[in-house]
């Protein structure tokens, strides 16, 4: 688990509001808590060390830290994470390419795992937020034997693109600026072994699930599996303006995440 997971920052945005539109207003906030699934893609290069991949993921929040439930009004609160490219070496780094998408979206009506329809229904509703990636090191690295270094521990960093006008708040209720950081720490990426990997465990993952992120079972280590994923969300204020995003996502790295055995 990366530390923006496990230690508060003196920077941390404590007690943020969510003005969901169409929805309650949400108080009080110091995390929201996800699960949700992503589908990691690797293709080999001319040498055998290096691989590029892809990462496409879907999450919906239901909790606003330690248990308690997210009031939602009957709704759903959920993010879509697509676009996101990279490289990485075995027994090196690992890097993601510009360009990778974050949303955010709300919804008066629950969608999310109803059908393949609107990415899984993550991107029903009203988009309250989109972050977007930006180059660089993860800080995280890959062992020689394929295996993660830090059980796939990533930090990435994204900047704002836009935030919906008077959605994100702050414990006054005054809308939050571009500068702040999205802390999104996943803590128990596992491989998602209902997408199969031998006689053990057959393929019963949600075929809409498979559509909807574009992804093909049964899973096949190192190339490509889906992955399933929990963790927090939280705010954080950085100096300069045009800086927003931390993502520690256990997402990345996933074809060489260890499998969670039953």
């Amino acid at each position: 688990m990366a530390a923006s997971g496990q230690v508060a920052s003196a920077n941390e945005i404590d007690n943020f509001q969510l003005n969901l539109p169409g929805g309650p207003l949400d108080i009080g906030l110091s995390q929201l808590g996800f699960n949700g699934e992503s589908y990691v893609n690797n293709s080999p290069t001319g040498d055998p060390s290096v691989f590029t991949f892809t990462d496409t993921g879907v999450f919906n929040f239901t909790q606003k830290g330690n248990g308690v439930v997210l009031p939602l009004g009957g709704g759903q609160l959920t993010a879509y994470y697509h676009g996101a490219t990279g490289t990485a070496v075995l027994n090196g780094g690992l890097s993601f390419n510009a360009g990778g998408l974050l949303d955010i979206y709300y919804s008066p009506t629950i969608t999310y795992g109803t059908s393949s329809a609107n990415v899984y229904g993550a991107t029903s509703g009203t988009k309250i937020a989109t972050f977007t990636q930006i180059a660089g090191s993860s800080g995280s690295s890959v062992n020689p034997d394929g295996t993660p270094s830090s059980n796939g521990s990533l930090t990435l960093n994204f900047s704002a693109s836009f935030l919906a006008a008077g959605v994100w708040r702050d414990s006054t209720g005054t809308p939050l600026p571009l500068a702040f950081t999205l802390g999104f720490v996943t803590s128990n990426a596992s491989e998602d072994l209902t997408g199969g990997c031998n006689a053990a465990c057959p393929v019963s993952i949600d075929p809409n699930l498979v559509t909807a992120l574009g992804g093909t079972v049964p899973n096949v280590e190192p190339n490509h599996f889906f992955v399933n994923n929990g963790g927090q969300l939280k705010l954080e204020a950085v100096p300069e303006p045009a800086s927003i995003g931390l993502l520690g996502l256990g997402l990345a790295t996933l074809a060489f995440v260890r499998r969670r055995r039953a």
